[in-house]
């Protein structure tokens, strides 16, 4: 009987988590799934053709994530052999509003689970989805050993939690990698500015008003090249995985360029209209540097044009569900 390995996904129910959970389950791993709250069962449907299929995971954890709550787990499986920990706050506007709570969910959390870890499975493999946000300001592609100058809260909550990940290989030998993701996006995602804009759109807003000035550059990854990147790195020899990688493209859009992508890919005529502001503690470029990735043997599959076409055809039909619903109530 062929060994099944166990994998632990913590903050499952969020963007990435759930995505992260499924493509595990789908490449052959036993899953267990850690989130404060039970999923809607919508989450278990596969968003598209082109998106990784939700399946169910083997076990739920449901609960506050504690020292109790991962003895639980485990008790009921096998050690895991590779940790997704993706548990945190996902927003850097939450992250500013509720620091303490950020905090607690993002860097506390980590420190729990580490310490779990380097007492019952110090074998296991911890990918951490960090972020791009730890660079700061920059107008050049970013390298890993770019300077780390966090504006914002989350990144620097981000960037402790990078520090205890190297503090755990060095002193605990676990082997720890943090993914710098950049701008993650694809179906499911209810949140941030595709999906802002999209809505918005497709309630007939016109012209449409959008913050910024349309010049600032962000860096796209598609949702399935970010669980591909988690499953590669996952499956790499002992050894190999860097300490820190980007999670991004490489390729730089401007947001004005998003827009007329999201308008064209929903069959919109909408001009988007910018008010010309930069917001505080936004940075105007962010785009990686794909160099060492590369040089591993891994690249992205999916283009900005065909990710957002994939992004707006979900968006589409997720619209027309709730169009569909909300007329068989008025009946």
């Amino acid at each position: 009987m062929t060994h099944q390995p166990v994998a632990w996904v913590t903050g499952a129910t969020g963007f990435l988590g759930r995505h992260a959970a499924a493509g595990l389950s789908k490449a052959g791993w036993r899953v267990v799934s850690f989130a404060r709250v039970m999923p809607d069962r919508g989450m278990d449907t596969g968003a598209d053709a082109g998106c990784v299929g939700m399946r169910t995971p083997t076990r739920w954890m449901i609960g506050p994530f504690d020292v109790e709550c991962l003895h639980q787990a485990s008790q009921a499986e096998a050690a895991p052999s590779l940790v997704v920990h993706g548990l945190g706050v996902g927003s850097v506007t939450a992250a500013a509003a509720f620091p303490v709570d950020a905090f607690d969910a993002t860097v506390r959390s980590t420190a729990v689970l580490l310490d779990h870890l380097r007492r019952m499975a110090p074998d296991a493999r911890i990918l951490y989805p960090s972020s791009a946000a730890v660079y700061g300001e920059s107008l050049n592609a970013l390298e890993e050993q770019a300077p780390t100058r966090p504006v914002s809260t989350y990144g620097w909550h981000k960037l402790l939690v990078e520090t205890m990940l190297q503090e755990a290989r060095v002193l605990h030998g676990l082997e720890c990698t943090a993914i710098r993701f950049f701008s993650v996006y694809g179906p499911e995602l209810r949140k941030q500015v595709l999906w802002d804009w999209g809505r918005r759109l497709l309630a007939g807003e016109a012209p449409l008003a959008a913050s910024g000035t349309g010049e600032e550059i962000r860096d796209f990854l598609y949702i399935n090249d970010a669980v591909a990147l988690l499953i590669w790195l996952a499956t790499l020899p002992r050894g190999i995985a860097p300490a820190i990688v980007n999670g991004g493209t490489g390729c730089g859009t401007s947001l004005r360029q998003l827009a007329g992508l999201l308008t064209d890919a929903l069959g919109c005529r909408t001009p988007v209209v910018f008010d010309g502001q930069r917001r505080q503690g936004d940075p105007f470029c962010y785009r990686a540097d794909p160099g060492l990735l590369s040089s591993l043997g891994f690249a992205p599959a999916v283009s900005v044009q065909d990710g957002v076409s994939r992004y707006a055809r979900w968006l589409q039909d997720a619209h027309d569900g709730r169009a569909q619903d909300a007329g068989a109530l008025s009946l």
